[in-house]
């Protein structure tokens, strides 16, 4: 069974953190494909939520960079 994360949050975790769909993939320890299935909002497994989760914890925002993406963060 698969979870399908907001694409548009991802998205934005992903500027926030000035990382590439690539990097996300690497660090997760996952297929750049299937980052890329969870940015366009296709389904993931929740091992692969887990993963990218972790990843995106471990890499910090960006200082200022939420005034550059507009709106709430």
């Amino acid at each position: 069974m698969g979870v399908a994360l907001s694409a548009t949050q991802l998205r934005r975790e992903l500027a926030k953190r000035g990382l590439s769909q690539a990097e996300l993939a690497n660090l997760a320890g996952v297929a750049p494909a299937t980052v890329t299935h969870a940015v366009h909002g296709r389904p993931v497994t929740p091992a692969t939520v887990a993963r990218i989760a972790r990843a995106l914890l471990r890499v910090p925002v960006i200082d200022g960079v939420e005034s550059l993406l507009g709106g709430p963060v």
